[in-house]
């Protein structure tokens, strides 16, 4: 009964979480060179180490927490389907954390773009020579969107067509607000708009003290919620410890179908704790 109930409960929790991250996909296609590219991004460590650190924490969990269910005692037929259960939700946490490094890394590429178009656009005063400035000095993905933007505007199209392409990637408020006010100053021309420029700065440097700050309480909370797990084992084991003192007995059916369900809620708080991780760094109500 408890075995079927486990069974049905993971593949309901794999199916929502699933169907939540279906739009990732993409991303699943290339699991290790998406990570390699993350990491070395944000800690630029060698291909190998990058990998161990991403793998790693994931495997451990799973080592220590069935480490904890076997010394609760639950029996060899729980504890490989336990293990099947964990190893279930490792695609899962892996594209969590992905999606994770994904939003943080291109959320500071994001920034760092717009505070580079503002300081080069203060020179040139011109669109085109200021995308031609910045053209392969940022990541990849930025370099690709203004080339793009800068064959659009070469082969006759107008700013807010080649600025769309940008805008519809990142429908931020600050990122329309900005390509709007220098489609009008080189529309309309004029040499005082810097004031302009640096209230948009002001605003990018407030929205980036804030998603280093989300993101931060982020993996506080997951960390905060992987030690409440650990407690709760701990607490578990010696209370059978206690039990155990009076010969009680971990045969019988009613024992291991306890455990068990704990062991499964406890895990399922972990994979929910990596679910909080990810989440665009774009909300709702910033959306133009």
């Amino acid at each position: 009964m408890i075995v079927s109930f486990g069974v049905l409960a993971t593949c309901f929790i794999l199916f929502f979480l699933y169907n939540q991250f279906f739009e990732l996909k993409q991303i699943m296609k290339r699991p290790k060179s998406v990570i390699v590219s993350l990491y070395d991004q944000h800690f630029n460590f060698q291909s190998q180490m990058t990998l161990i650190k991403f793998y790693l924490p994931l495997f451990t969990i799973i080592i220590f927490v069935t480490a904890l269910a076997k010394l609760l005692n639950l029996n060899n037929v729980y504890t490989i389907l336990f293990v099947l259960i964990q190893i279930s939700f490792i695609p899962l946490i892996l594209l969590f954390n992905m999606s994770y490094l994904k939003s943080m890394s291109e959320y500071r590429n994001l920034t760092t773009y717009l505070t580079q178009f503002i300081l080069v656009f203060k020179s040139f005063g011109k669109v085109v020579q200021t995308l031609e400035q910045l053209d392969q000095t940022l990541d990849t993905k930025t370099n690709d969107v203004i080339s793009t933007m800068i064959d659009q505007l070469k082969s006759g199209e107008s700013l807010k067509t080649a600025f769309n392409i940008h805008i519809k990637m990142y429908p931020h408020f600050i990122v329309n607000n900005l390509y709007a006010l220098v489609e009008n100053i080189e529309k309309y021309g004029t040499h005082n708009y810097f004031d302009a420029l640096n209230l948009i700065q002001d605003d990018i440097d407030d929205w980036l003290d804030d998603l280093d700050e989300y993101y931060t309480q982020k993996k506080q909370v997951v960390y905060k919620i992987n030690t409440l797990i650990i407690f709760a084992f701990v607490i578990a084991l010696i209370a059978m410890r206690m039990l155990f003192s009076v010969s009680l007995s971990t045969n019988t059916n009613l024992y291991q179908s306890v455990i068990f369900s704990f062991c499964l809620i406890e895990y399922f708080t972990y994979v929910f704790g990596q679910y909080y991780l990810q989440g665009d760094f774009i909300d709702e109500s910033e959306i133009v």
